[in-house]
């Protein structure tokens, strides 16, 4: 049996292309040594312990942002909230305000009235003498 420089998978002496990734296998390779099948086991756990690690640092650094994305989201809600109150209160004042011109208003109206009906009865008196 002779391993694929490329891939490692084991194939028959007398193959020219590797069973699994079909990579070009020469005599040459047949003077290779070969490495025990427990060293390359070994090897590959200490590639994937590597990766695995790395692949931890990155999800560390992703954690930190998603919490430093929700702490903003968090503290921007909490100014929402403030900004709601605070323009419901001005909503407050304004309608209190329009409800004091619309009462002006109306005494307004009945004040122009009531000194219409004096003018006309001023009027009334002078020119029909009642």
């Amino acid at each position: 049996m002779i391993n694929c420089p490329q891939c490692n998978t084991e194939n028959p002496t007398r193959t020219n292309f590797c069973m699994h990734c079909g990579f070009a296998i020469s005599e040459s390779t047949e003077g290779i040594i070969q490495e025990h099948p427990i060293e390359k086991r070994t090897k590959r756990v200490r590639e994937l312990e590597e990766k695995n690690k790395s692949l931890k640092r990155k999800n560390t650094k992703i954690l930190e942002q998603n919490n430093e994305i929700n702490n903003s989201i968090v503290h921007t809600k909490k100014e929402n909230e403030s900004l709601k109150k605070q323009l419901n209160e001005v909503i407050k004042q304004l309608d209190t305000k329009n409800s004091l011109l619309e009462t002006r208003k109306e005494n307004i109206s009945v004040v122009v009235t009531i000194f219409l009906i004096f003018l006309i009865a001023i009027f009334v008196i002078k020119y029909f003498h009642v």
